[in-house]
């Protein structure tokens, strides 16, 4: 039975041998060295996971967890959540040669990946400008409103998260799908669609932000969006952080990227807002919390701060929203 771990080292590979990140695949110390420039992004290494891949000792190269942990995380610590999610060992492999019981599943997540690109390619075909928006969270009228900052700039927009194993306590990706398909259905129609990618998430922060970007701009987006605490976890980083990069190396990235600091109530424009984006000052803004939301998702209560119906509809049909 394969572990999360062995999941995890599958989608770097199979996402490698799909072309998704054929230029950020480190084969060598040199190589990994490169990486020290954040606008490349996140360096995609694979695991030297004896029960998935066939190899000998030639073909494997080590990193110092300090010098991983630095690069990827720009941390010192080595028990940060994120990495210990990540990293099992800091010995990789060079090539990747799949063992023969593992090829349906290394194949089934190529496949899930060319299909993305066939639908964002087709998705093109009728649209100038086609949005991904990422995320791994139930929407609250936060997300809401950047979803309709972002229709105000792109024709289509594809709801695009990131599938591969997650850590305790996010939103499986089965209820997302639902809960994303029930709110277009609901509002959006034909401007918006659900389109998830296979590739690992790192909770790297603002370098993941980057890393987002320019998996986006592989798969043929022309906008993407960054907001406060991208891709953090354990309060590791400033929440403006991710940002604040994306929009100092926007022009190395070559995608357009709108970059926020969240989305807020203000009580004085009784509205949800993008913070920055109306004329009042932070005294009037009350933040939207995701911490509150999920609590109120556990005990099945309703937040005024997301939709009610959909809120309804999950209660309605028992839904299993989190990872255990």
């Amino acid at each position: 039975m394969l572990t999360k771990y062995n999941s995890f080292n599958i989608i770097n590979a199979a996402n490698i041998t799909s072309g998704l990140f054929k230029n950020e695949y480190i084969t060598s110390n040199q190589q990994f060295e490169k990486f020290k420039a954040r606008n490349l992004g996140l360096p995609i290494l694979v695991q030297a996971d004896q029960d998935v891949f066939d190899f000998k000792d030639s073909d494997t190269f080590s990193i110092s967890e300090s010098s991983l942990v630095k690069a990827i995380y720009n941390l010192s610590n080595q028990n940060y959540v994120g990495y210990r999610h990540s990293f099992r060992s800091n010995r990789f492999v060079s090539k990747i040669i799949i063992k023969e019981k593992y090829e349906r599943y290394f194949q089934s997540i190529i496949a899930q990946n060319i299909q993305t690109f066939e639908k964002v390619n087709q998705i093109k075909k009728t649209n100038n400008r086609v949005g991904a928006f990422q995320t791994r969270n139930i929407p609250h009228k936060g997300h809401e409103k950047i979803i309709q900052k972002m229709l105000l700039h792109c024709d289509h927009l594809v709801i695009n998260p990131v599938i591969g194993p997650k850590k305790i306590g996010d939103v499986s990706i089965e209820a997302l799908r639902r809960i994303y398909d029930y709110l277009i259905s609901q509002k959006y129609g034909s401007r918006v669609t659900f389109q998830p990618i296979f590739a690992n998430m790192y909770y790297a922060g603002p370098r993941e932000a980057v890393h987002h970007a320019l998996l986006r701009k592989t798969l043929g987006f022309d906008l993407f969006s960054v907001g406060r605490d991208h891709a953090g976890a354990d309060n590791a980083y400033l929440p403006e952080a991710a940002p604040n990069l994306v929009t100092q190396l926007k022009n190395k990235i070559g995608l357009d990227v709108i970059a926020h600091q969240g989305a807020a109530f203000c009580t004085s424009c009784d509205d949800v807002t993008i913070v920055g984006d109306c004329r009042h000052d932070n005294r009037s803004l009350k933040d939207i919390s995701g911490t509150t939301f999920r609590k109120c998702l556990r005990e099945s209560k309703i937040y005024d701060f997301a939709d009610k119906g959909m809120q309804q509809y999950i209660y309605d049909h028992k839904m299993e929203l989190f990872e255990t």
